[in-house]
């Protein structure tokens, strides 16, 4: 990503590998991907780092599917 940034001339905060890792991760939850898969895909060794990054990500997921059942 910093060698593409670097030809470019361009300098995006939030996109490196980071931002992307980051973005790819919240496209899996919002697509429904259960957190165990998530873990694996990201390759974080203990289900606790998953947890400790995106639980919050999945409870807000959750709300808002019951809230749109609820209606």
């Amino acid at each position: 990503m910093q060698n593409l940034e670097n030809k470019l001339d361009i300098k995006i905060k939030g996109r490196g590998l980071h931002g992307f890792r980051r973005s790819f991760t919240d496209r899996l939850i919002d697509s429904g991907v259960a957190i165990q898969d998530t873990q694996k895909i990201v390759r974080h060794r203990d289900i606790k780092t998953t947890d400790k990054y995106y639980a919050n990500m999945y409870k807000k997921k959750l709300i808002k599917e019951m809230n749109e059942k609820l209606k």
